[in-house]
């Protein structure tokens, strides 16, 4: 019994071939529409206001004293070499520098500060 004028193999094949095209079609139309153009975002800088509208991501003032205050309290009862450690990390030293100028292993210094990390985040 034919399908809807269906009568040979071939034409099922054809019939097949051209939903398959028409599919294709719609998807590549889905993905050209405006929303999904990356051509159509703009530079924060093109912006009205620019990037001076954004908020700044540096922590405030009174963010940078809380955060001292922390840990000032968790340095307190430390070892003169852990608070040194944590300054010149503060200060942008590399672990090998903070090494040698404290001769001590790197490793160990990272130790150290991952362990006041760890308390800090109260684990």
């Amino acid at each position: 019994m034919p399908l809807n004028g269906l009568e040979t193999p071939a034409q099922l094949v054809a019939f097949l071939t051209g939903m398959v095209q028409n599919k294709v079609l719609m998807e590549e139309r889905h993905y050209r529409t405006e929303k999904r153009q990356a051509g159509r975002e703009l530079p924060l800088r093109d912006l009205p206001g620019g990037e001076s509208n954004l908020p700044d991501r540096a922590p405030s003032h009174v963010e940078m004293l809380a955060l001292q205050e922390h840990w000032d309290h968790l340095l307190k009862d430390r070892s003169e070499r852990d608070r040194r450690i944590v300054q010149l990390r503060t200060e942008g030293l590399t672990w090998e520098a903070i090494g040698k100028t404290l001769e001590i292993d790197p490793n160990h210094a990272q130790r150290i500060l991952a362990g006041l990390m760890r308390e800090a985040r109260g684990e």
